[in-house]
């Protein structure tokens, strides 16, 4: 489906273009007249597709991979079509039977979800755009979900969009933009785009009790895949025979709530590593909890030398780093002592273990040598 674009005319003096959303009015259009697409479909044992090709410019495959615990669309958008004169904001939209109470919930840079309610501000406001003041940004992911029948339907993005639940039940995504008009906020020319997305999303049914420990997994799987590189082997086998073909650095898989952020040479000859424990509170049962590790057992190849807990930013040492105290809006005077961080300052390297709580993320400076 795609939202004619607001050219800023007499209908509506705000056009939309690269810093506003404005749809003309409060129905999509289809992408077919029809409201029928071409289907096509095949069936293996490895994986099943069925394709959708609603005109000459947008397309929708839907992937099942055996064993797979979700179903993966792809989009392939453009160039969009603009010989009627209009602009058009392509979306996807899911209509499901789920009784979401006007509820969805977008997440916020990856991290903890933000509650969201269709038409709904904490202070008096007058709808007038009932669509756009309803999209909010999807950086991974977003869900709806039925408590009563304790189902959750959940879409993980590779990469970040404009979401939306404008009815009960209801979710859709932006999937791409061409603009015929200057929405006047600094570009100075309309967002044109004629170039071609190919965006992929991924759909997990589950009970909401289980659902972070899957969405959490497929939001890293999606946005952080594997890099592929490639070389001239001549004959494989022979390739094989000569070279060392497996290598890992860990030799065992980090707890199942922990990620590897970062991993990085310094200038210095030191490593800035960052870990991050990925649920956020009250999240699932087990995996919000706080989990140890030490650092010493990351890269058995590798030993620690010296350690050093430095900011988020790593630009200073820990210690250095002090809270602000805030005055709170029930009392004049100021809040109290905020707590202070705990570290592993430059510590005894036999024992560098480190506690993740829910959603806390650590970063370290350390120098290694090679066992």
């Amino acid at each position: 489906m795609w939202w004619n674009a607001s050219a800023g005319n007499k209908e509506s003096s705000q056009a939309s273009g690269a810093y506003v959303f404005r749809p003309n009015g409060t129905s999509p259009f289809n992408l077919n007249p029809r409201q029928v697409p071409t289907v096509t479909g095949t069936i293996g044992p490895m994986l099943s597709t069925v394709t959708q090709v609603w005109n000459k410019w947008a397309r929708q495959t839907f992937r099942l991979y055996r064993n797979a615990a979700y179903l993966e669309v792809e989009a392939t958008i453009g160039p969009i079509d603009i010989s009627d004169d209009m602009g058009k904001e392509v979306i996807a939209r899911y209509i499901t039977d789920l009784d979401t109470k006007n509820i969805w919930y977008s997440d916020s840079e990856g991290q903890e979800f933000v509650e969201r309610k269709t038409n709904y501000r904490p202070y008096p406001y007058n709808i007038s755009e009932p669509v756009a003041m309803n999209y909010v940004p999807m950086n991974f992911a977003a869900y709806i979900r039925d408590v009563a029948k304790g189902d959750q339907i959940t879409l993980v993005s590779d990469r970040t969009r404009g979401c939306a639940s404008l009815k009960n039940g209801e979710f859709e995504n932006m999937l791409h933009r061409r603009l015929l008009h200057d929405d006047k906020k600094g570009v100075g020319e309309p967002l044109n785009e004629s170039n071609i997305v190919r965006t992929t999303q991924r759909i997990i049914f589950d009970p909401i009790v289980n659902a972070s420990r899957r969405y959490r997994s497929e939001m890293a799987s999606l946005n952080q895949p594997p890099v592929l590189l490639f070389a001239n082997a001549g004959s494989v086998s022979k390739y094989i025979r000569e070279n060392v073909v497996t290598f890992s650095a860990m030799d065992a898989k980090l707890p199942e709530n922990v990620d590897l952020l970062t991993f990085k040479m310094l200038n210095t000859g030191q490593v800035l590593l960052r870990l991050q424990n990925i649920f956020a509170v009250g999240e699932d049962e087990e995996l919000s909890k706080s989990v140890s590790l030490d650092l010493n057992s990351l890269f058995p190849a590798l030993q620690i030398e010296q350690v050093t807990e430095v900011s988020l930013s790593a630009n200073q040492p820990i210690q250095e780093m002090h809270r602000l105290k805030w005055k709170v809006a029930e009392s004049k005077s100021e809040s109290k002592e905020p707590k202070e961080f705990q570290t592993i300052l430059d510590v005894d390297v036999k024992n560098a273990k480190v506690t993740l709580s829910a959603q806390q993320i650590r970063t370290f400076v350390i120098r290694y040598s090679v066992v």
